[in-house]
């Protein structure tokens, strides 16, 4: 029979309640720096749901501790910090702010008060070279103060030269619009093809894998990824004149000028056609490729595997285009670019960011590289044929090229061939190791060239 409460507490008897309860020890020094950091960095959701301590390491890129011990497939939310959506994949240029919107309405007005609206309109054709034309249609302006109207570079012996151009800018922005949305589904294969045929066979046969999966099993994703990598392009090279109006233009004759033999579009054209692509193009895509991509990475299916990979490789390797056009882009107009330690807030740094991001996204949220990472019992395997070949032939290429792969991570991200893309490669890829010892300092107005103040 149970006690009473009266017997339970009589007086002159010592009741212990809880004697079975295991005493909690006190806080420790390093305890307490540990609960600190934890406050500091987060808890991952799976350790908050069991009540354990979060270690999370000094990389942002990086799981906890406790995470990583997981096998890939169990986790059901990235235990990272950083956010797969949010990162930069290209330059924003004149679409930073309204500058170049508002210049060009002040243009219509003057056109407006002067009585010359609709007058002496031309019709340009411009090329890239890559066997297409894109029609426009300029008309002329009075250039004022801060108006670019001539381009920079520097001769072989390092003098500063300029090649002046005539005021002209295009206008029927919108019609223009859908002619660079056409332009770019018409010839995205073609630029894929010239620009990628001498390249590491790695990025060669991924990028006509991309294109065959694209066309064949229709993946918006990837065909998306393709024509997000051939836009990014439009806004690196530089467009010419190439029908017969060249704006009474000869061909430059100075054999050191970087547009020797051509005309080129003039400094405000080549600003506006940066602003077409990156507003109709580059942001949608970007917009959609990230999207779609979180999407298929956080389902973890096994089927949506090779479209991952292959958008992911296309996207990075977009990436290390942009680190080479620095390069090219200080050396083609002479352009002054500092290189320093990390810390500034260089396009540069963003591009970086994304790199990494994309990287732990890949390796530490979907296991990406597990399967290349394995011999391939084709008998065990429910694969399509496309996806076997393709493993296939890429395990073979990487056995070939041995330690020329490996010790990429050691060579400068501006510089070398599959930079970033190797490391989608390699199951112990470590994302936050890379060489970024020197990084240029270049900011998104270095790269426009349409105001003297730029």
């Amino acid at each position: 029979m149970s006690p009473t409460r009266q017997e339970i507490f009589s007086p002159g008897i010592l009741n212990i309640f809880g004697a079975k309860a295991r005493a909690r020890s006190a806080y420790t020094e390093e305890a307490r720096a540990l609960t600190a950091l934890s406050r500091k960095r987060g808890v991952c959701e799976r350790c908050r749901k069991f009540k354990a301590r979060c270690d999370m390491p000094d990389s942002i890129y990086e799981p906890c501790r406790r995470c990583s011990l997981v096998v890939t497939g169990v986790l059901r939310q990235p235990c990272i910090r950083v956010n797969l959506v949010d990162i930069s994949l290209h330059r924003i240029g004149s679409t930073k702010d309204s500058a170049l919107d508002g210049w060009m309405r002040s243009q219509q007005t003057l056109q407006i008060v002067n009585g010359v609206v609709g007058t002496g309109h031309r019709t340009l054709l411009l090329t890239q070279d890559f066997g297409f034309e894109l029609e426009v249609t300029v008309a002329r302006y009075n250039a004022g103060v801060g108006d670019k109207v001539s381009y920079p570079w520097r001769d072989a012996s390092g003098v500063a030269r300029e090649y002046k151009m005539p005021p002209y800018y295009m206008i029927n922005f919108e019609d223009t619009k859908q002619a660079m949305v056409e332009y770019n589904r018409r010839s995205f294969v073609s630029y894929i093809q010239r620009n990628l045929r001498d390249k590491n066979p790695i990025v060669w046969m991924t990028f006509q894998a991309a294109i065959r999966h694209s066309t064949k099993s229709q993946s918006p994703l990837v065909r998306n990824a393709l024509l997000f990598w051939s836009g990014a392009r439009l806004i690196e090279r530089p467009w010419r004149l190439c029908g017969t109006d060249t704006l009474g233009l000869s061909p430059n004759e100075d054999i050191d000028s970087p547009w020797y033999g051509t005309v080129p579009v003039t400094p405000i054209m080549d600003t506006q056609l940066d602003h077409l692509v990156i507003d109709c193009l580059l942001i949608p895509l970007r917009q959609r490729i990230l999207a779609q991509l979180f999407d298929k990475i956080l389902k973890k299916k096994k089927e949506d595997w090779f479209e991952i990979y292959l958008a992911m490789f296309v996207v990075m390797y977009n990436m290390e285009r942009n680190f080479a056009y620095v390069l090219f882009f200080t050396s083609y107009y002479g352009v002054m670019g500092k290189f320093g330690s990390r810390g500034t807030s260089s396009l540069s740094e963003s591009f970086i960011h994304a790199c990494k991001t994309m990287l732990a996204y890949f390796h530490y949220v979907y296991n990406g590289a597990a399967i290349l990472s394995s011999p391939l019992e084709k008998s065990s395997l429910t694969m399509p044929e496309e996806q076997y070949a393709y493993i296939q032939a890429l395990q073979k290429e990487r056995t070939r090229q041995g330690d020329d792969l490996t010790l990429l991570k050691d060579k400068s991200m501006y510089e070398t061939d599959m930079y970033w893309c190797h490391q989608l490669l390699f199951k112990d890829c470590q994302v936050e190791k890379q060489n970024e010892k020197e990084i240029d300092e270049l900011q998104e107005e270095d790269y426009l060239m349409h105001s003297e103040d730029d």
